[in-house]
């Protein structure tokens, strides 16, 4: 009857829904909720699961369009045999499944105006 993704306590997200990547990684893609402050290309979120019913918090890339038509963000975790999240993203999420989301982080971004290219000439190549 509540909506999950209504809180003013912490940001929350839903998997909207799982797309493969090859049989080694998937795309989360997640509805965040209305708190999202949106990201640039470059940047990254954490991601919070329950597992086993613990949390369990990783950072991973935003590989979503910064203005996505239907609001959704995403990752694509590479499933590492070895971990805990990657593998639980990768095989066993499904859409409904709430997650955590964590502040948008990372300053590997292209600036608002790109600086102008070098020009060259064909003469000075040798």
């Amino acid at each position: 009857m509540i909506n999950p993704l209504w809180t003013t306590r912490e940001l929350r997200g839903e998997v909207d829904r799982v797309e493969s990547q090859g049989s080694e990684a998937a795309s989360i893609l997640i509805k965040p909720g209305y708190e999202w402050p949106g990201h640039k290309p470059g940047q990254y979120v954490r991601l919070g699961v329950v597992i086993d019913g613990v949390y369990h918090w990783r950072a991973y890339s935003l590989t979503s369009d910064p203005a996505p038509d239907d609001g959704l963000i995403s990752v694509t975790p590479k499933k590492v045999d070895s971990g805990v999240v990657s593998p639980y993203l990768v095989s066993q999420a499904k859409p409904g499944t709430i997650v955590r989301l964590g502040g948008v982080e990372g300053t590997f971004v292209l600036p608002e105006i790109l600086p102008a290219l070098p020009t060259t000439s064909a003469a000075s190549i040798t």
